[in-house]
């Protein structure tokens, strides 16, 4: 899987954007992804490895 995160600052965040955000955000995908999974599974009802009946 692959994600492509785009990123563009305004003001101080020109700055900022090189020196701290792209470097932080691969940092922060993982636990991310996990959160996004966990929000989906339960607006959805399910959980990982449960089967409805």
């Amino acid at each position: 899987m692959a994600i492509a995160v785009d990123v563009t600052g305004h003001g101080i965040g020109r700055v900022l954007v090189p020196l701290v955000v792209r470097r932080e955000a691969p940092k922060e995908m993982p636990a991310n992804i996990v959160r996004l999974k966990q929000r989906l599974e339960h607006r959805s009802g399910f959980s990982t490895g449960c089967v409805p009946t």
